[in-house]
């Protein structure tokens, strides 16, 4: 068992039934790749302390310690799916435990003694719902496969819908219905009703989210509380936006099921009603990022040539780093040094564009710049198209500039997710996989949307909002 943070606990445990028939598809995949995962089989839980109420979610062989400070408190079991009640009935009868969980599929055997029991308090929930401990129900990949948003604790939980075998967290295709694929759950098109047969979860993901002190030590989640709130109208399939806009966040650190730490600075974000900024755009005019300490004179404009190119006089200073590496699916990057030199790093390699040389970046070829000598670097940088890519680097930009990125110049989860999926066109980053990325955003995107975040603001998107002269 780990503790997290103070409050929030994580443990691993064999799952009795990994190696059913159900699981016979997956199991192979994972025993063809290169690394069978040493952890296939194993399943988490975790426990919320809250200093009144013990949650506990989709438990199974619970440390002696989290059961005893149940016991002191007002406890309560909340189930992302139903066929995650593993121990869920010896706790309940012990413990006196409410019982949250969506409702299983007609004819299931999953929870039928709890909902025959007259002894045991049970609440069925679905997508949309916000249970009394300051948790939200969000759609997964599955009616009754939810992701849940804890909300004082800024913790997110997902069942099946986001698993990690030890390849890096996955939507597993075998566990999806014919013609529904894992792109289809992330993007939000699984617009049918999906069924499932009794299945189990080698790794269900958490991903807890809190206010860090320092890069390397975050600060206690604590003081959650608890209240029932209206339930709005519930999306139909994961992905779907609710329509509703909550307030800012705090300050934040992203805890994957990993268990790393990334610092990401404040959690806020602009006013996503805000009035939209519509002076013109002009050529001369300064575009900086004081995170990544890049200044941006702009040269030409996209909708000013035939070729939508979008110029601009790079001062890159001394320090100077673009906020990771990454890819352009579909334009065409160049680089020409007026002035000084730019370290480049294209295609794994390593090299120094010096005064007077020009690189290209073709599409889909991973890269990354910075400056790393002692003065100022001066580059002429050229994006064909550039109208989307001038946007892109207009909202980046500005949320630097209003502090809503990490120290890197990356915004933070929130923010992150529903900016990729916007940007995918224009910009790939490169860690974690993209694989990883698509199936991490399409948990995050819908809560982060919830919570007020927009892939790009009006008070930033000049380029597509303003008049142009």
């Amino acid at each position: 068992m780990r503790e997290l943070r103070p409050g929030l606990w994580h443990w691993e445990a064999p799952h009795p039934d990994w190696s059913g028939p159900e699981n016979e598809a997956l199991r192979q995949r994972l025993a063809a790749t290169a690394e069978t995962p040493s952890k296939a089989g194993v399943v988490s839980s975790y426990a919320i302390d809250n200093g009144d109420q013990v949650l506990l979610f989709d438990p199974l062989a619970v440390p002696r310690e989290i059961v005893e400070l149940a016991a002191d408190r007002q406890p309560a079991i909340v189930l992302t799916c139903p066929w995650h009640e593993r121990d869920t009935r010896s706790l309940a009868e012990r413990l006196s435990a409410a019982v949250f969980v969506p409702p299983p599929d007609e004819g299931s055997p999953d929870v039928a003694w709890l909902l025959a029991s007259d002894t045991v308090e049970r609440h069925l929930f679905s997508a949309g719902d916000h249970l009394p401990y300051g948790v939200e129900a969000f759609p997964g990949r599955e009616p009754n496969d939810v992701v849940l948003w804890i909300e004082n604790g800024h913790a997110v939980i997902a069942g099946d819908t986001l698993v990690d075998f030890g390849q890096g967290l996955e939507i597993p295709p075998e566990w999806l219905p014919d013609g529904v694929t894992p792109k289809q759950v992330t993007g939000g098109c699984a617009r049918c009703s999906i069924g499932r047969s009794s299945m189990c979860s080698p790794r269900t993901v958490g991903l807890a989210i809190g206010p860090p002190s320092s890069a390397r030590s975050p600060e206690p989640v604590g003081g959650y509380r608890y209240s029932v709130v209206t339930r709005p109208t519930p999306p139909r399939y994961f992905g779907e936006r609710s329509g509703m806009s909550l307030c800012p966040e705090p300050n934040f650190g992203f805890l994957t099921a990993e268990f790393g730490m990334v610092t990401i600075g404040r959690m806020a974000h602009p006013d996503p009603h805000g009035p939209a900024d519509l002076t013109p755009i002009r050529v001369g005019e300064v575009w900086e990022n004081p995170v990544t300490r890049e200044r941006s004179t702009i040269l030409e404009l996209p909708w000013t040539n035939p070729e939508g190119r979008a110029a601009a006089e790079l001062t890159a200073l001394v320090g100077a780093q673009v906020m990771g590496e990454h890819l352009h699916p579909a334009l065409l990057e160049r680089f020409t040094v007026l002035e000084g030199e730019l370290t480049l790093k294209r295609d794994g390699q390593t090299s120094i564009v010096r005064q007077g040389e020009t690189a290209e970046i073709e599409p889909g070829v991973w890269h990354d710049w910075w400056n790393a000598a002692d003065r100022d670097a001066r580059v002429r940088v050229e994006a064909t198209p550039g109208e989307r890519f001038a946007h892109m680097i207009e909202t980046v930009f500005g949320l630097a500039r209003l502090g809503h990125t990490d120290a890197k110049g990356k915004p933070p989860p929130l923010q992150l997710a529903v900016f990729a999926q916007e940007f995918s066109d224009v910009i790939v980053f490169r860690k974690p996989p993209p694989s990883v990325q698509r199936a991490l955003f399409g948990v995050l995107a819908p809560i982060a949307r919830r919570r007020g975040y927009r892939a790009t603001y009006p008070q930033l998107s000049r380029t597509v909002l303003a008049p142009r002269e």
